[in-house]
């Protein structure tokens, strides 16, 4: 042995024994928690590759939305309807310029109140080629002033009171 030890001696000498239970319960918990991390690993990539969905509005979406005049969704479905192959119906399209519509109006309105003139005017424009892309929803427009009007005279009526 020449001052070396034998790798299957321990300091006194003694031989090892085998691994025993204990080390057999150890290479089964330890084979066990393995497949747990390869089944986990893959169960995270099949959802990040599920997550790039898009997301579309359907005509029903949209026609609920028209009928409980919910502007605010439309337009935000009309914004989030990101499937760029999709084909929109006559409806669709129709309901989806009178999210435009309500966008367009809440920036005249916001801008209108401020005092800033050639953005208002802008979103003035924006707001009358929107109307005629609106086709049979254009009356719909009357009803989205008349809450973007309410909205400014409340904002107006708020900052003569900080004044």
């Amino acid at each position: 042995m020449n001052g070396r030890t034998d790798r299957n001696t321990d300091r006194a000498g003694k031989g090892k024994k085998g691994n025993g239970i204990g080390g057999v319960v150890r290479i089964v918990i330890l084979a066990f928690l393995s497949l747990i991390l390869v089944v986990q690993c893959a169960r995270i990539m099949m959802e990040l590759r599920e997550d790039s969905y898009s997301y579309h509005a359907t005509e029903d979406n949209y026609l609920r939305d028209v009928t409980f005049e919910n502007y605010y969704r439309i337009f935000s479905n009309t914004v989030d309807d990101c499937e760029l192959s999709r084909k929109y119906s006559e409806t669709e399209r129709e309901i989806r310029a009178l999210g435009y519509y309500y966008e367009a109006a809440s920036l005249y309105g916001a801008y209108a109140a401020v005092g800033d003139n050639a953005s208002s005017e802008l979103q003035r424009e924006r707001m009358e080629r929107y109307r005629q892309e609106a086709g049979t929803y254009a009356a719909e427009t009357e009803k989205i002033d008349a809450r973007v009007y309410q909205a400014t005279s409340d904002y107006n009526n708020e900052s003569d009171y900080s004044r």
